[in-house]
């Protein structure tokens, strides 16, 4: 089934950009849209409520100031399966976890264990949405 998902490459993933956007084109996916932005702090909070919720205010804040300091480049990316190969390119939330081949196994250098024991978010180059429900919703704060 032909799906679109979100990307965003984050501020550390910036530096790894043009490698980035080689694998997801090498891949087969699409890039229909992409743009490179300053998240809002309003915008990142919004956007990354769910954490809020799930690791409480500190690392919140902290993924909200990460996201917020330098420009990111969130695209639209369209193809067979968009959400699950994504995600099968992107690698483990975790890069010490992320599979050699990956983009967060390959280029990624945070271990969310530091992460957690340091109380902030974990530096991990990319998102990609982890449903085609939960992509229409963040495709429409970019787009």
């Amino acid at each position: 089934m032909i799906e679109r998902t979100l990307a965003i490459i984050k501020p550390d993933g910036m530096k790894h950009k043009e490698e980035i956007l080689r694998r997801i084109a090498k891949s087969g996916l699409k890039i229909k849209k992409s743009k490179l932005i300053r998240f809002s702090p309003g915008l990142a909070a919004k956007f990354y409520s769910h954490v809020k919720a799930k690791k409480g205010d500190k690392i919140h804040q902290s993924l909200v100031e990460y996201m917020t300091s330098k420009e990111i480049m969130p695209m639209i990316i369209r193809g067979e399966d968009a959400v699950q190969r994504l995600r099968a390119i992107t690698g483990h939330t975790d890069p010490e976890k992320a599979e050699p081949g990956t983009i967060r196994g390959d280029l990624g250098t945070d271990k969310m264990r530091i992460a957690d024991s340091e109380q902030r978010s974990t530096r991990n180059l990319i998102h990609s949405s982890g449903s085609v429900e939960e992509a229409e919703r963040e495709i429409s704060y970019f787009f």
